[in-house]
């Protein structure tokens, strides 16, 4: 499932399944494939910016076992990555907003409208104002309690 926004981007509580929709990245694809494809959640965001949630919606506790949570590949090259984690979501962001050219990138490139991305590891955002809603993970972290995750990028090539 992934976490549906509204025009702002802010989450709107509801939850859709990826299967059959440019959010549904179970079988590999090109990242931009569907940037410019029919659907709301794409043209809110200019492309992707969304969370995708893995877990059925448990906790993670410190300590929990560490999943593969997602795999980019870029066949000229053969670079890989990984994401290992034990956070029961992922944000992809496709830098949909990526075009200052008073900071260009490293080695001089300017920047451009999605021509890069990231995973962060994360419990779903806005999560604090979706307390109670079906599906959504908790973000509180209460006084004494700690606040501990492991993400693992591993970078390879093929």
């Amino acid at each position: 499932r992934y976490t549906e926004v509204d025009a702002q981007l802010i989450p709107t509580g509801a939850l859709p399944p990826v299967s059959g929709t440019p959010f549904d990245f179970t079988v590999a694809k090109p990242i931009g494939r569907d940037f410019y494809a029919d659907d709301v959640d794409l043209k809110n965001a200019g492309g992707y910016d969304h969370c995708f949630n893995f877990t059925g919606w448990k906790k993670c506790k410190s300590g929990s076992p560490l999943l593969l949570r997602a795999v980019a590949y870029e066949p000229v090259s053969g670079r890989k990555m990984e994401v290992y984690t034990n956070q029961p979501c992922v944000q992809f962001y496709s830098a949909n907003f990526l075009k200052n050219p008073c900071f260009p990138l490293r080695g001089g490139y300017a920047q451009r409208t999605q021509t890069a991305f990231c995973l962060e590891t994360q419990t779903m955002p806005d999560s604090i104002h979706h307390q109670g809603d079906e599906g959504f993970t908790n973000g509180v972290l209460r006084a004494g309690e700690k606040y501990d995750y492991t993400t693992v990028y591993k970078f390879s090539a093929e």
